[in-house]
């Protein structure tokens, strides 16, 4: 008897986890609530290097977790003191797809596609004096500058719409 319930449980659980998460921890597409936020978003470079670490091992999309969407306004991030899930781009409530918006971008390649997380890593990660962009060190100068708009929210770093 105990190992029917034990399956059953099983069972329940397992149904119920795709529902709460994706298979990397992020947050599920109708997921709502606080995020727990990653060790890699302790820092502005930390942050950079993950998203670009990401797309180096050919897993770009894993990196929605990090990106909120360009439909969140600048009044409400500067009032966020978590993160939602819903606001995240991997939730089906946001529209992170736009051209001009930094998940897309970098989704596509065309942010930082010439940065590997190894050079940001080496080089190092800059926050403007505003505290709003985060940019790698030395990119500017190749002609390929790998920049990510950023905010801390709480205690944790952030990559924002555009």
């Amino acid at each position: 008897m105990k190992s029917r319930t034990a399956a059953a449980a099983l069972l329940t659980l397992s149904l119920l986890l795709p529902l709460t998460a994706c298979s990397n921890g992020a947050p599920g597409p109708d997921s709502t609530g606080p995020v727990k936020a990653t060790e890699a978003q302790s820092s502005p470079q930390d942050l950079v290097v993950e998203v670009l670490r990401l797309r180096d091992e050919g897993k770009p999309e894993q990196a929605a977790r990090y990106f909120i969407s360009r439909d969140i306004k600048q009044a409400e991030l500067d009032t966020m003191t978590e993160v939602d899930a819903s606001v995240l781009c991997t939730s089906n409530r946001t529209d992170c797809t736009e051209a001009s918006d930094n998940y897309s971008r970098y989704l596509n390649g065309k942010d930082c596609s010439s940065t590997t997380a190894e050079q940001a890593k080496e080089a190092g990660v800059e926050v403007s004096s505003s505290g709003r962009i985060a940019e790698v060190l030395g990119t500017r100068t190749t002609g390929h500058s790998c920049m990510f708009g950023v905010r801390q929210i709480g205690s944790n770093w952030w990559i924002v719409g555009s």
